[in-house]
C-alpha cells in the first residue's frame, strides 16, 4: 500500500518555517532560539526517511548551515513531540524532490536538458509556494509544466515566461518563473541571508554580482535593443547598465548593491557594446533587468510577490 507524507508533518513543516524564518506564533521556549534559526535553517522537508516492502516512513528534515548548539534541541522537543525530525547539515541550500536531496542555489545553473544556457537569480514567493526567478529567453524553448533542472537534478517545473517575442514590441521585463516543491531561501555565497527589500538603482551606486565581480551603475531606466545569437532584436525600456562584460551563460545573475546587499537586478544581456535610445554608447557591458518591475509583472493570480 503506497502512503502518502501525513498531515502532520505537512503542519510541522509549515509551523518550522514559520516560527524561525518569520518569527510568527513563536513559542515561549524557542523564543531566544528565533535569531540562530533565521541565520541557520535553510531549507524544511517531509523526506522519506525509510521503505520497508511497501510502506513508506517520512520524517522531517531541517537542512542547517551549521549544527545546532546543544542548548537548541530540548526547545526544540517540546515544538515536534514524537514526530520523527532530522537535522541535516548541508551549508547553503537543501531541497527535496523525488525522494532524494539536492542542492540548486542563487547563481546555481538553472537549464532544460542539455542546454545549459542560465543562472538562477533567486527565489520569490507568491500565494501557492515558491519559485525560482531566471530568464524567459533562458527557458523560451520549453512549455509550461516542463522540467527545469539546477546540475543533473530536477528543480522544478516551468510555470510561466514573459513575452519577449511579439516583434516591434519595447518589453520591460525578462523573466521567467520555476514551481519549486519546498520552501526555501535566499542566501548569499558568505552565508548571510539576502535582504528582502530592493534596492532602488542609483546611477554609479557600486555594484557586485552574487556569483562574483564587482561594477557600477553606469546607466538607470535606460532603453536599449538586445540582439541575441540568432540577430534577434529585442527592445526594451526601464534597464540597468553596468560596466561588466560576462560569459555566456550569466543571464538570470543576481545582482546586488555593495553597500547593502540588498537585491538590485538580474542579468539579461551582456556584450562589448550597448547604444541605448538617446544615443549613449556603453562597452563591455551588461543589462540588468531591476527587481521593481520583475515583481509587478508576475501574473496577479499568485501574487502578491515578494522575496524569500
Amino acid at each position: 500500500m503506497t502512503q502518502t507524507a501525513p498531515p502532520e508533518l505537512l503542519d510541522l513543516q509549515q509551523r518550522i518555517v514559520s516560527i524561525f524564518w518569520w518569527g510568527i506564533n513563536v513559542p515561549a521556549g524557542l523564543a531566544t532560539w528565533v535569531g540562530w534559526g533565521r541565520d541557520n535553517i535553510v531549507g524544511v522537508a517531509v523526506a522519506l526517511a525509510a521503505r520497508i516492502d511497501a510502506l513508506r516512513i517520512f520524517e522531517v528534515e531541517v537542512y542547517v548551515r551549521d549544527w545546532p548548539p546543544l542548548g537548541f534541541y530540548p526547545a526544540f522537543a517540546l515544538l515536534v513531540g514524537a514526530v520523527g525530525v532530522r537535522f541535516v547539515r548541508t551549508g547553503a541550500f537543501r531541497f527535496l524532490n523525488g525522494g532524494g536531496p539536492f542542492a540548486p542555489h542563487i547563481g546555481g545553473p538553472a537549464a532544460l536538458p542539455a542546454h545549459v544556457a542560465g543562472k538562477i537569480g533567486l527565489f520569490v514567493k507568491g500565494n501557492d509556494g515558491t519559485y525560482a526567478v531566471t530568464c524567459a529567453h533562458v527557458l523560451n524553448s520549453a512549455g509550461k509544466g516542463t522540467q527545469v533542472l539546477s546540475g543533473d537534478e530536477v528543480l522544478g517545473t516551468l510555470f510561466w515566461l514573459s513575452d519577449i517575442t511579439t516583434p516591434g514590441e519595447v518589453h520591460k521585463v525578462d523573466v521567467a518563473l520555476v514551481k519549486l516543491g519546498v520552501d526555501t531561501r535566499n542566501i548569499l555565497p558568505n552565508g548571510a541571508p539576502l535582504p528582502t527589500d530592493i534596492a532602488d538603482p542609483i546611477e554609479k551606486d557600486a555594484v557586485d554580482l552574487v556569483q562574483g565581480g564587482e561594477s557600477q551603475i553606469r546607466a538607470a531606466n535606460a532603453s536599449v535593443s538586445i540582439i541575441d545569437d540568432h540577430g534577434t532584436d529585442t527592445k526594451f525600456s526601464g534597464v540597468t547598465i553596468i560596466n561588466l562584460l560576462l560569459e555566456s551563460g550569466a543571464s538570470g545573475s543576481l545582482v546586488i548593491e555593495k553597500s547593502s546587499s540588498k537585491p538590485v537586478g538580474i542579468v539579461m544581456a551582456s556584450s562589448q557594446r550597448f547604444d541605448t535610445d538617446d544615443g549613449q554608447s556603453f562597452p563591455m557591458a551588461s543589462v540588468i533587468c531591476d527587481l521593481h518591475p520583475i515583481l509587478n509583472n508576475l501574473p496577479a493570480p499568485q501574487g502578491p510577490w515578494s522575496i524569500r
